[in-house]
């Protein structure tokens, strides 16, 4: 993430106010810009400007750290710590099964592989549709409230677009300066109120790629033993790698490691299972 200066901040701002140019995005960025600091804008700030204006603000913004953002955030987060913990779990009872039926280590390294790459596309592409449908519904939500409030070229700022939505004048002015003053103190039903949530569609793209990246992590935690230890070794690292994905994840809550109960007998019962069969057969 850039932490952006003031200075450049308020270049980006009326850049941005540009390109909304005709919504009411347009007073949201040129009202924020009104209330930062005027000053030379830094070569940096010019070349994240000239970034802005040639791919526009869905790649470039999520990556950026200054005030007036929330209306091109995706709040509807992929399931993230769900298909990691599927995965780290699938991972550990993958290994276990198949040290019980006295498999090859390359058989299991081979077998980790596909779970890792293929798992990573699945849950990726999935999380990337679902973010899309949500993305959609809001985008359709922002442009029947857009068409209800008065255009911005003809609206008076803010204010203006308050009172279209509802509020009384005086009310609305107190509100407008405050949300001017601490854009990012703004509340979902503001952001309804103004038609400013439309988040672009590579928010819903970065979910996927996201929730791809954390199921190759959680299985890389759990299988790295499989290429350093062989034999009955790899299951210390595994468990080692599954206690690691579930602190990483949720460590923060109180008895934390109570959630890794289950997955623990779960691959113990594929273990002991896979030595049922070995027997059998």
């Amino acid at each position: 993430m850039l932490n952006i200066p003031a200075s450049d901040a308020r270049h980006l701002h009326l850049l941005l106010a540009d390109a909304a140019s005709g919504t009411p995005r347009q007073w949201w960025h040129l009202e924020i810009a009104a209330r930062l600091p005027k000053g030379a804008c830094s070569l940096r700030g010019r070349l994240l400007g000239r970034l802005l204006c040639s791919f526009g603000p869905g790649w470039l913004l999520p990556w950026l750290t200054m005030p007036g953002l929330l209306p091109y955030r995706f709040d509807a987060m992929a399931p993230l710590a769900q298909r990691a913990r599927f995965g780290a779990l699938l991972a550990l009872c993958l290994i276990a099964g198949l040290l019980g039926l006295g498999s090859l280590n390359a058989s299991r390294q081979l077998v980790l592989i596909l779970w890792a790459l293929l798992g990573a596309a699945y849950f990726g592409a999935r999380a990337s549709w679902q973010a899309r449908q949500v993305v959609d519904a809001l985008r359709a939500q922002h442009a029947a409230k857009a068409s209800e409030l008065a255009p911005s070229e003809a609206a008076l700022g803010l204010a203006s677009l308050l009172v279209a939505a509802g509020r009384d004048f005086a009310h609305a002015q107190a509100e407008a300066s405050e949300l001017a003053a601490a854009p990012d103190s703004i509340s979902a039903e503001q952001l309804d109120a103004l038609g400013l949530r439309a988040p672009p569609y590579s928010q819903a793209r970065r979910q996927g790629w996201r929730c791809a990246f954390a199921h190759l992590g959680a299985v890389a935690a759990v299988g790295w033993g499989c290429w350093a230890i062989s034999g009955y070794g790899q299951l210390l690292p595994a468990v080692l790698g599954l206690l690691l994905v579930h602190f990483v994840l949720s460590g923060h809550q109180p008895g934390w490691w109570r959630a890794t109960l289950r997955p623990l007998l779960q691959a113990a019962a594929c273990l002991g299972l896979a030595w049922v069969l070995a027997w059998l057969y």
